[in-house]
């Protein structure tokens, strides 16, 4: 299990070893005993995934099946350590533009950084992350649910964009899993993973 995250994570960054009864993958500078860092627990005939934050511990799944532990953990390691969410010079960008009320502009620089298919700026619409606006205020929804909720435009754009980079990223992610894993998840599911955590 341990060379199939390596090979896929594939960073020098990362630190991924057995300790004891259990797997730990850290990142970064962490002397091993960080304070954010995702862990597999091996148990007789099944594992669990978590991801440890402090003294918070998030339960992900336990299961015997080894591909979804590797691709849960896989997708937690992606979210904790690499999601960029996206460009902040772009995203200080659109505030700005939104905030000087030059709304058409900030939409021209979504579509220059976002796929459509990843977004929907008048409605909400299956699978996309939908800016909903009322009035002076909006809310930002994934899967129908509330990312950002009674906001000024300008917060409700930076967080559309960012929340659609992030689906842009688990979109990758999920498509070179599927190609190296047999896994049970849907895309859906590691979708809600990445975007609203476990």
């Amino acid at each position: 299990m341990i060379n199939e995250l390596r090979e896929i994570l594939n960073k020098p960054e990362y630190d991924i070893r057995k300790v004891n009864d259990r797997i730990m993958i850290c990142y970064g500078n962490s002397n091993f005993y960080p304070e954010d860092y995702i862990e597999i627990k091996i148990y007789e005939n099944d594992y669990e995934v978590c991801e440890i934050h402090k003294d918070i511990t998030r339960t992900g799944v336990r299961t015997n099946k080894k591909d979804d532990v590797i691709v849960l953990t896989i997708v937690l390691c992606k979210r904790l350590y690499e999601s960029d969410g996206g460009d902040i010079k772009i995203a200080r960008t659109i505030r700005k533009l939104v905030n000087e009320e030059k709304i058409k502009e900030g939409i021209v620089l979504l579509k220059e950084n976002l796929t459509e298919d990843n977004y929907s700026l008048t409605s909400e619409e299956k699978d996309k992350v939908c800016l909903i606006i009322n009035e002076n205020k909006c809310n930002v929804k994934f899967h129908g649910k509330n990312l950002v909720e009674n906001a000024k435009l300008s917060r409700g754009f930076v967080a559309l964009y960012n929340y659609s980079r992030s689906l842009m990223e688990i979109t990758a992610i999920y498509n070179l899993l599927s190609l190296n894993f047999n896994f049970s998840y849907e895309k859906k599911e590691l979708e809600d993973i990445y975007i609203f955590g476990i």
